[in-house]
């Protein structure tokens, strides 16, 4: 599967990938790390938050299909956020930003059934490319929201593309103060 770029397109596929990657995973957490000295323990390190951010998109578009799929009410909730929260022991808030950023960084489904692109493509493929952290797409969006209903969608789009740019030179608290003076937020 190395160098695969291609998308699984069956359930099979999915689970072959996801369980290797648990595996790859538990492997290196059994892994004695203080062999690693300067320059290995920083690339291991940087390599490490990628993929950490890579799998945000993932999570993301899991979180999409339990939206898309009303998997939560079939089961008996009100909605998403009370399923991820019981299904993943995590808080209710914690689950609730899940769910926004499941809207705000995935394709979305029409009502007719046409596939939309994400409200913020830019974030979704730099988080995706593993380049920006949730929090930095957070941000970005929050900013990017704040914007008057008068802004066209090229300017929205240009102001997209900048803070994104930003963002890989800043972390997210840096980068909420950065979106301020670039007037999107």
């Amino acid at each position: 599967m190395d160098g695969d770029t291609t998308t699984p397109d069956t359930a099979d596929a999915v689970w072959e990938r996801v369980l290797s990657l648990r595996e790859q995973v538990a492997g290196l957490t059994r892994t004695h790390l203080g062999v690693l000295r300067g320059d290995d323990v920083q690339g291991v390190v940087a390599v490490v938050e990628e993929i950490t951010r890579m799998t945000a998109t993932i999570e993301q578009g899991l979180v999409r299909q339990v939206i898309d799929q009303g998997i939560a009410t079939d089961l008996g909730y009100k909605s998403p956020v009370p399923y991820l929260r019981d299904l993943l022991r995590i808080t209710e808030p914690d689950a609730a930003a899940r769910v926004r950023a499941a809207d705000r960084f995935q394709p979305r489904t029409a009502i007719c059934g046409e596939v939309l692109p994400p409200r913020f493509p830019r974030v979704a493929d730099a988080q995706a490319a593993g380049v920006l952290s949730p929090g930095h797409a957070v941000v970005i969006a929050e900013a990017l929201q704040k914007l008057p209903a008068a802004v066209d969608d090229p300017t929205r789009a240009a102001a997209e593309a900048r803070l994104v740019q930003t963002a890989t030179e800043l972390d997210p608290a840096r980068l909420r103060c950065a979106a301020k003076h670039l007037g999107a937020c």
